[in-house]
């Protein structure tokens, strides 16, 4: 009665989601020096700001699935929970007192909710693993070339004045 294939589909699509090409900072190497020799396309720091606009995107998905994980874990527990107690009443059902069997209908409706929510929150959750697997490749294409240090560091302080001034502005009273 639970949601079994849902839950393969969700583990199949973590496990083949594409990856990174690093754990943590996608950025962790670090980039070239000023006049150091490179073959290959440089990013620029326009091109860096929407990489690390990119990276961000990932991690906040990355937490999203996880969050979503933990509240599916937490639900699965609870429709096993509701269905042993369901399949215990069942066997001792008194099929004549009209108030258990609505007391024991209201269970099993109750689990139906939670199978229908669960399987929701399983195709939302597919839903953010697609979008990241996307942004992965997207992030893999298009921000895997050399950078400068100076260049990189640019690129987050720049992105750092933006949140500084988005934060400043949501503080200040509207006009």
């Amino acid at each position: 009665m639970r949601a079994p294939l849902l839950t393969c589909l969700l583990g199949l699509a973590l496990a083949f989601a594409p990856t990174l090409r690093a754990s943590g900072d996608m950025f962790r190497e670090s980039g070239l020096q000023p006049g150091e020799p490179y073959r290959g396309r440089m990013l620029s720091v326009d091109e860096l700001d929407v990489c690390l606009g990119i990276e961000a995107e990932i991690y906040a998905l990355d937490s999203d699935i996880d969050q979503a994980e933990l509240i599916q874990s937490l639900s699965d527990s609870r429709q096993r929970g509701l269905d042993m107690l369901i399949s215990a009443e069942r066997q001792m059902l008194d099929r004549s007192d009209e108030k258990a069997v609505a007391d024991f209908n209201k269970k099993v409706d109750e689990l139906g909710a939670e199978i229908n929510e669960y399987n929701a929150r399983v195709e939302l959750n597919n839903g953010r693993i697609n979008q990241r697997g996307a942004l992965v490749d997207r992030f893999n294409a298009d921000c895997s070339f050399g950078y400068y240090d100076a260049d990189i560091l640019a690129a987050r302080s720049r992105r750092e004045r933006r949140l500084a001034a988005k934060i400043e502005a949501e503080k200040s009273p509207s006009n």
